[in-house]
């Protein structure tokens, strides 16, 4: 995201994150979001590596130099020059990149001598050079970076008429973003101005017998350290781990596994996005994926599999990776102990799994891979948290889970298999059964599995005045299968709850225990932040 926005949702949702910034942009950054959030500010900078960048500065990331420079905007903004082996990308940032507006601001004195030079002589489109030959005859080749440059609305962004009048030298090589990609393949400027288009990647080739040009050292340990799995305190063992992949190129519409397959590759996705998806259909069933037997026990309705997308440094396939041994070993929880009636092989795919775009990913071979991480401790506990998280979709709760729309797009995979862990057995209740009283405090919250509950929620009047906000806000309503219902702020705070859950027909409900769910919330703040104030989630 080009705004801070979006910066501080992948702070929520990702477990760890590193942040390069100015310390300008993140003191307001800080003092911004603790207030829109009323998160306490270290707690804020608690969730993330802050690594502080000075503007002329040049700094090494990831192999690759990096320039970061001030844009002109109405608040302090950022752009970045990054070069490698030779190649270069300029990203502006928002910015206004216009000659005319930098002259007539240093006439007035809005600005002065440095700032105007920089502006002006080293704006993103000013970046290149031409080929050159020294005295001693020795050739500096040509250099001319690729361009991202915003455009927009003047004069806080560049207008479009203004980049369609650069050279074609230039134009040829930039990529204009932050606008209506419509207006780029429409109309006055089709012709003149591109973009990247939606979902697409731009792959950039180098010359790969530069020195400098070793992506084993240089860009795959950070992807492979981003990965929940893999978080190893030695880098020794993320060398290792990357000795036995294999870096590979799919092509769009290629398919990784088709149903039936053994799963023999774990895949992890460096850059592109993978697709799983059923052949039968996208949306999962919402009148609940269980019924129940004349005993009462659960039985799977049949249901279509709702699409996954996966992007980079998710991990694809790590069925590859159960054995018998690991599978149904030790360390199973009450939850694990109860898989889907309609329980398949667990290394068998289910699903249709394809390159939703150009992917590249790095392929781990499964009996390389299993020989790696039963060699060490470190290696076996990663192994475990993957058998782990590859247990939890055999579990009836993983499409459960997978019917809340909202859990479906706030929790990633890791988050869903933590919260099935937290997970009672489920409870059966008879038609019209009280599941909770009301004006009593909540011990715990419940996901329903099947049938429908209705919660009726009414404000607790104290002294002719309610004690929760929207006072006159009463509500009754039935609730399908997959919805987490419960009051947050009553649960958290250890308040009184003003709503009563019934059993609308004959149903199943898990719940989650109030000391468990205060423990989950506190380790994922974003998913805590999508359940204040809401009595149910769906």
């Amino acid at each position: 995201a080009d705004h801070d926005a979006g910066a501080f949702q992948k702070i929520l949702l990702d477990s760890s994150i590193k942040i390069y910034t100015t310390q300008t942009i993140m003191d307001s950054f800080i003092r911004k979001y603790a207030a829109i959030s009323n998160l306490d500010a270290n707690f804020l900078r608690g969730l993330f590596v802050f690594e502080r960048v000075k503007i002329g500065e040049k700094k090494t990331i990831h192999g690759a130099k990096w320039d970061f420079f001030y844009s002109l905007h109405v608040i302090p903004t950022i752009g970045f020059e990054v070069k490698f082996a030779g190649e270069g990308i300029v990203y502006s940032g928002d910015t206004c990149t216009n000659h005319k507006l930098f002259d007539k601001m240093r006439r007035e004195k809005k600005i002065g001598r440095g700032r105007f030079e920089d502006l002006s002589k080293r704006s993103p489109v000013n970046r290149g050079r031409p080929a050159r030959k020294l005295a001693d005859g020795t050739v500096i080749p040509a250099y001319r970076p690729h361009i991202l440059h915003e455009a927009g609305v003047p004069p806080i962004h560049t207008p479009l008429e203004q980049l369609a009048k650069l050279p074609p030298e230039i134009r040829d090589r930039m990529f204009v973003v932050h606008v209506d990609q419509l207006s780029l393949t429409e109309g006055k400027f089709a012709k003149k101005l591109k973009t990247v288009p939606q979902w697409s990647t731009l792959r950039i080739d180098v010359d790969s017998s530069l020195p400098d040009v070793v992506e084993k050292h240089n860009s795959l340990p950070a992807i492979v350290s981003t990965v929940p799995f893999f978080k190893f305190k030695s880098s020794d063992m993320i060398d290792s781990l990357l000795d036995i992949g294999r870096v590979n190129f799919y092509k769009q519409g290629t398919v990784l596994a088709s149903p039936g397959d053994l799963w023999e590759t774990s895949y992890i996705v460096r850059a592109g996005v993978a697709l799983e998806r059923s052949n039968d259909g996208e949306r999962l069933s919402s009148s609940g994926l269980l019924t129940m037997s004349p005993s009462g026990a659960s039985q799977a309705d049949s249901t279509t599999h709702k699409p996954t997308y996966y992007y980079v440094g998710d991990v694809i396939g790590e069925q590859s990776l159960i054995t018998d041994d690991n599978f149904s070993g030790p360390g199973s929880t009450a939850m694990e102990l109860e898989p889907s009636s309609t329980q398949h092989d667990p290394r068998r795919v289910q699903y249709t799994v394809l390159a939703h775009t150009d992917l590249y990913t790095i392929d781990l071979p499964r009996k390389e891979t299993l020989a790696f991480f039963q060699s060490s401790e470190l290696g076996r506990k990663a192994l475990k948290n993957i058998i782990a998280v590859a247990r939890s979709r055999s579990l009836e709760t993983w499409n459960i889970l997978r019917l809340n729309d909202t859990l479906e797009k706030i929790m990633n995979r890791v988050q869903q298999q933590e919260f099935q862990k937290i997970l009672s057995r489920p409870k059966h209740y008879s038609k019209y059964e009280t599941i909770f009283h009301r004006n009593q405090k909540q011990q715990c919250m419940y996901l329903v599995a099947a049938g429908y509950v209705n919660l009726f929620y009414k404000p607790q009047m104290v002294d002719g005045e309610s004690n929760q906000p929207h006072a006159d806000e009463s509500e009754n309503v039935d609730l399908e299968a997959g919805v987490l219902v419960g009051d947050v702020n009553c649960l958290t705070n250890n308040l009184i709850a003003s709503y009563a859950l019934m059993a609308k027909t004959e149903c199943l409900v898990y719940e989650v225990e109030r000391i468990n769910l205060m423990n989950y919330l506190n380790r994922f703040p974003g998913i805590k932040l999508q359940f204040i104030d809401r009595r149910y989630i769906r």
